[in-house]
């Protein structure tokens, strides 16, 4: 019998199809086809060995098998697997003269693998590890990752007469999101010598917001493991999304921003609201105060039933942390803000290191107030921390501040609120605003007096936008962001004192 080793992405001539087709047909109950493992044809008198990992993918059709070809390069690697990428799917099926057809294309969207080895003597180990992946499948189907079934391929292996272990390969297939790490990103724009402007970090905040809520809280899910590592970036730095909106002539004008996409990623650690969780893992630097204090409980009581979350406050702690990092300040530098003695010390240092070419008014009106809110939003109290809608809510706010700090006001006597119209409310170029009047002195409307931490401010009719660079002062070239990792710059999340 003969040793052959085939690339499944490019079989260039009949023997190899022929020999493929066989191998998928002889062995239909195997779901994997790994490259280090050699199949026997004996019909073929052939040993066949294929040159990269071969997935049969979930929900197939009668007439036809689809494979996944997985490369051989990873993505990445974490403590819970590691993920690569799906290079293209492989179409296997007979035409109507029998004749085995093989056919490749990209998958659409492009997708990845979670894999992961395992071995261990005793099955209830190997049975956790699957009942993790199982339940990280049911919370992973949503809109953007699309997850299918996992693919478990498990060996007993006998050491002796009397034991043996298992062995375990755990495939977990969804759609790949674009761009980098976001921890990638963010380390780059911790550089104090990269001038990030205030538009990109207000348009960067917005986005993070929207996707939380898009891709975990609309789903009712608790995260639980909510950071940038489990977050994926994407900039565009030759397009621009006009979701910046300013005021002329009473009518909606747009500001273009660099276009930017965060998602959410890993989310072995999810639940759903009101659900005890039976598997728990969370990062200490983001974690919040009750999750900290439940994890201590566990400890001590060896209890493995995990409280239900009751809604998105444990992942908001997480979220205000990551906009800390967009806003300069690293999660310590956050957690030292909380005395009241360091309150101004430290918010002053940020400013000096980060936003120095901001005006003063700028960094009493705008910046100082965000440094606040997010000690608002890690409140140790669950019952006083802000949940999503009053972050939004104060940020839109914080943003109008900032926009009047921007403008050139010409004196009218028309004022309109405009703390309360958000960025997707205008519905097109050209669209006037519906706005109520704002109250007079001493009336008080809960339209008009969204967040105690600002005051009420006026924004005139006419407002004429005043001429500055709208994102970066120095642009970022892509290849700098993708190798930024690891990289050490002079100031980059600099721990205050």
């Amino acid at each position: 019998m003969r040793n052959l080793e085939i690339d499944p992405m490019t079989i260039n001539n009949d023997e190899a199809r022929t020999l493929l087709g066989h191998l998928f047909q002889e062995y239909q109950k195997t779901d994997v086809f790994s490259q280090h493992e050699w199949f026997e044809l004996a019909s073929d008198d052939v040993c066949l060995r294929l040159t990269k990992t071969v997935l049969r993918a979930p929900n197939q059709q009668s007439d036809q098998t689809r494979y996944h070809i997985i490369s051989n390069h990873a993505l990445g690697r974490g403590s819970n697997g590691t993920v690569y990428p799906i290079e293209v799917d492989m179409l296997v099926y007979r035409d109507e003269h029998a004749s085995i057809v093989i056919d490749h294309h990209k998958p659409n969207p492009p997708q990845v693998v979670k894999y992961k080895r395992v071995s261990s003597a005793l099955h209830e180990v190997i049975q956790g590890h699957i009942n993790r992946w199982e339940h990280e499948y049911k919370q992973s189907t949503n809109d953007h990752l699309n997850a299918e079934l996992p693919v478990f391929s498990i060996q007993k292996i006998e050491l002796d007469s009397r034991t043996a272990k298992y062995s375990m390969e755990m495939f977990l297939p969804m759609n790949r999101m674009p761009g980098i790490e976001f921890w990638s990103f963010l380390f780059y724009i911790l550089n104090p010598q990269c001038h990030v402007s205030l538009d990109f970090r207000f348009s960067l905040t917005f986005e993070l917001l929207d996707k939380f809520y898009e891709q975990v809280v609309r789903n009712k899910q608790v995260h639980g493991d909510l950071k940038p590592e489990n977050m994926m970036f994407e900039m565009d730095i030759d397009h621009h999304d006009y979701d910046m909106y300013v005021l002329k002539g009473g009518l909606a004008k747009h500001k273009p921003v660099p276009r930017c996409h965060v998602n959410v990623i890993d989310f072995e650690s999810s639940e759903q609201f009101d659900v005890p969780r039976t598997f728990f893992r969370y990062t200490e630097m983001y974690a919040a105060a009750e999750t900290r204090a439940m994890v201590d409980n566990i400890k001590k009581y060896h209890d493995k039933i995990y409280p239900a979350v009751h809604d998105e406050k444990t992942d908001m702690v997480s979220i205000a942390f990551v906009i800390g990092i967009i806003w300069g300040a690293m999660p310590d530098n956050i957690k030292k803000i909380v005395p009241e003695e360091h309150h101004s010390q430290i918010v002053k240092q940020l400013i000096e290191l980060y936003f120095s070419d901001e005006s003063e008014a700028c960094q009493a009106l705008c910046l100082t107030p965000i440094y606040a809110a997010i000690l608002c939003m890690i409140d140790p109290d669950p019952v006083k921390r802000w949940n999503l809608e009053q972050t939004n809510m104060f940020f839109e706010d914080v943003f109008a501040r900032y926009y009047q700090q921007q403008v050139l006001i010409k004196p009218t006597s028309n004022t309109i609120n405009h703390f309360n119209i958000r960025p997707d409310s205008v519905m097109s170029e050209g669209m006037p605003y519906d706005c109520p009047d704002k109250p007079e002195s001493g009336e008080e409307t809960a339209e008009c007096s969204p967040v105690s931490i600002l005051d009420e401010a006026e924004v005139l009719n006419d407002v004429i936008v005043c001429e500055r660079n709208p994102y970066f002062f120095v642009k970022p070239e892509p290849q700098y962001v993708a190798k930024a990792v690891g990289e050490e710059h002079t100031g980059c999340g600099c721990i205050l004192s």
